[in-house]
């Protein structure tokens, strides 16, 4: 039995088999597309290892709507040749994409998050707008400080029934309340060291109260000692010269 000669695209089958995604076009403006189990083999139809994931973002245009709109500007243009197929629409669009991406003339989402922040439907810096914010958030303490008060939509109105104070009094208030609490901690500090102190001497001076204490009762006990044998020697001198012996 004659061998039968390998397929035209087993080398793509083989990769397939083996895990590798592979796509196939038939040259239509259906692109390229997966290969799936479901898929005929066929030698006129065109197959390719998928590419790996692209470094800027693709179309999503449809093949109809890339056709359209580059037939429209042709006619535009006043050209009359549409002799492109889906496949190099597709990649046009992604040249200019990818270019735009480089030049700066677009930012993709992910990255557009980072650096920028839609405000009042205005695109502006994330940065900027960050220290804008902060200013804001100043600026709104400051108010608040001042006595002000928020009625709504972009208006602060000075206090019923009260002088607005201006900012400068204001901060030189808090500068005020500040150092009283300061003085106070220092108070409370003081307070605990003098505390401390007295402690300490208390301590001492009870200690000083023991020791005259135990002095006080050693004395004492040896002066009664002293006591009793001096009334037992004089008893015996008394009872030696009632008995007519002189001692």
């Amino acid at each position: 039995m004659k061998p039968h000669s390998p397929h035209k695209h087993a080398e793509f089958i083989k990769a397939w088999a083996d895990g590798i995604a592979v796509e196939f076009s038939n040259g239509d403006f259906n692109g390229w597309r997966d290969v799936t189990e479901k898929h005929h083999w066929k030698n006129e139809t065109d197959y390719r290892i998928k590419p790996a994931a692209p470094k800027w973002p693709e179309t999503t245009m449809s093949c109809d709507d890339m056709f359209k709109s580059y037939s429209e500007e042709l006619l535009i243009r006043g050209h009359n040749s549409f002799g492109t197929d889906s496949n190099g629409l597709k990649a046009v669009c992604n040249a200019a994409i990818a270019h735009a991406c480089e030049t700066g003339q677009l930012v993709p989402k992910d990255k557009a998050d980072a650096l920028y922040h839609i405000y009042q439907g205005t695109v502006v810096p994330r940065d900027c707008y960050e220290i804008a914010m902060r200013d804001l958030e100043k600026a709104q303490r400051g108010l608040l400080c001042a006595g002000f008060v928020d009625h709504g939509a972009q208006e602060w109105k000075p206090p019923v029934n009260k002088a607005a104070v201006s900012l400068r009094e204001a901060h030189a208030q808090i500068e005020a309340r500040d150092e009283q609490i300061e003085a106070l901690r220092n108070l409370n500090r003081n307070a605990a060291n003098r505390l401390a102190e007295l402690a300490a001497d208390r301590a001492e001076r009870d200690t000083a109260i023991a020791e005259a204490v135990r002095d006080a009762l050693v004395s004492g006990v040896a002066n009664y000692s002293a006591g009793c044998a001096h009334y037992i020697n004089s008893s015996v001198d008394l009872a030696a010269i009632i008995a007519g012996v002189k001692p």
